[in-house]
Formats: C-alpha cells, sequence, structure tokens
C-alpha cells in the first residue's frame, strides 16, 4: 500500500515539478510518511522515478493494445486516425499524463536519461509493431504509395509526436483540427487524389 502511494505521489508531483524540482521530502510529505520511510521501499530518488516510469509505460502499454479492439472493420486511414485519436485522448484524459512525458522527451537532462531511453522503447516498439502492419496492409492493397517501410514509420511517429506536442501547448487544439492535420499526413503517404 504504501509503495504505491509514493509510485502515485511521486508521478504527480514529477509531473508537475520534474525530477530536479521533486524532492524526496516532498514525496513524503504527499504520502504522510518522513522521507527516510522511502528507503524501505526504493534505494534512491533514481530508483523511485524509473518505476514511476516503468508504471507509467504499463498502463500506456494497455491502453494502446485496446485501441487495437476499435479497428475491426475499419480501413488503414481510419485505423492510423483511430491510433493517433486515442493516443492523444489518453494523455488529455488523465491530466498529469502530458506534463510527465513532455518532461522527459523534450527537456529531459537526467544523467540516467539512457535508461529512460531503453525503458520507454517497449512502447515506441509496440506503436511501431501497430502502425507497421496497418501500413502493410496499406502497402497490399496499393493504397499507400510505396515506400521504403522507414519512411512511412518515421512520418507517422513524427506526426503522432507533433500531434502530441500541439495538443498540450495549444489546449483549442480539437479533434476536428486534429482530423484537418491527419488527412494532409494520409494524403502525402497515399497514392489516391
Amino acid at each position: 500500500m504504501t509503495r504505491d502511494k509514493i509510485v502515485e505521489e511521486a508521478f504527480l508531483l514529477f509531473a508537475q515539478k520534474g525530477y530536479d524540482g521533486t524532492s524526496l521530502k516532498d514525496i513524503a510529505e504527499k504520502v504522510g510518511i518522513k522521507k527516510p520511510s522511502i528507503y524501505a521501499h526504493f534505494p534512491s530518488k533514481e530508483a523511485l522515478f524509473l518505476e514511476v516510469l516503468d508504471k507509467e509505460i504499463e498502463r500506456f502499454l494497455i491502453y494502446i493494445n485496446h485501441i487495437v479492439e476499435y479497428f475491426e472493420g475499419r480501413n488503414e486511414e481510419e485505423k492510423l486516425f483511430i491510433f493517433v485519436e486515442n493516443c492523444i485522448d489518453y494523455v488529455k484524459e488523465h491530466e498529469y499524463v502530458s506534463s510527465f512525458w513532455i518532461g522527459i522527451m523534450f527537456f529531459s537532462k537526467l544523467s540516467f536519461y539512457d535508461e529512460i531511453r531503453k525503458r520507454a522503447l517497449s512502447f515506441r516498439d509496440r506503436t511501431v509493431e501497430i502502425v507497421s502492419g496497418i501500413i502493410n496492409e496499406g502497402l497490399r492493397k496499393g493504397i499507400i504509395t510505396p515506400k521504403p517501410m522507414e519512411e512511412l514509420i518515421y512520418s507517422f511517429m513524427v506526426f503522432l509526436q507533433g500531434t502530441f506536442l500541439t495538443s498540450y501547448r495549444s489546449p483549442g487544439f480539437s479533434s476536428e483540427t486534429m482530423k484537418k492535420v491527419f488527412n494532409v499526413y494520409w494524403r502525402g503517404i497515399t497514392s489516391i487524389e
């Protein structure tokens, strides 16, 4: 119970203040324990942060695996848009998730960033697996213009990350706007005029 509470409060504080701005004392106060009690569960602040990261990655992986359930009977364009829309919805629906990921992706200068990156690869790899399947099907059907798979995947990942960042920085970025931007992306990878 206490360990889970420490992870939960640490997640919120890391999202709000960043890694450097969050102290173990801050976390202990939020949990209602003394700072040394944290060491009974985690050997260091870094270990606690990595546990928080692992939990968030696990939650997000569960979520994106559920997105695939919405693909039944959909074409490739719809599947890719559903994937993007649902990823962005997840971040918007979970208030602190955006801040947490933005802090890691764009502003992190942590000494253990390589470890963070290594752990986050599971999310990237699952995303690439899902998107590759959709793109391969589009290529097979002749809907997507034949290009190297790496280029098609990178263009999607850049679109996804750009949409994530834009939706975070621009609260007025609506689903309608996202669909219009997606349509530009889709026209860029397809042979459909």
